[in-house]
């Protein structure tokens, strides 16, 4: 956001340290802030209840063979849990497991639940 006065960038700022003018409120995203300043407004996330029911009725579905619930499974507690094979203080390698784990996973997702969702 820019200072309405000398048009320079002040980010979060209620009043400008360049030139000491009081700044509009920044325009709220997506939602409103309440009277606590916690966010109240609606939620926009991929993640929505239908896909989620759709995994439930993957998992309780007795057709689909148990090694492919186990793999997500072990997929999700391998992203979760804080052990890898490749630590995390390595720079950026540290992520490239979890990152290319977390691509398998969503694609074999799409693809084993393409027809429920």
């Amino acid at each position: 956001m820019k200072c309405t006065s000398c048009g320079r960038e002040v980010a979060l700022a209620e009043v400008c340290p360049y030139c000491w003018t009081k700044l509009p409120p920044p325009p709220e995203e997506n939602g409103r802030r309440g009277s606590e300043g916690e966010f109240v407004g609606p939620i926009h996330s991929e993640v929505k209840p239908s896909k989620l029911r759709a995994l439930l009725r993957y998992f309780l579905n007795p057709e689909v063979h148990w090694q492919k619930k186990l793999f997500i499974i072990g997929a999700i507690i391998y992203i979760l849990h804080p052990l890898d094979l490749i630590p995390f203080y390595i720079p950026l390698l540290g992520w490239v497991d979890d990152a290319v784990l977390f691509a398998f996973l969503l694609r074999f997702l799409r693809k084993e639940l393409g027809g429920l969702l």
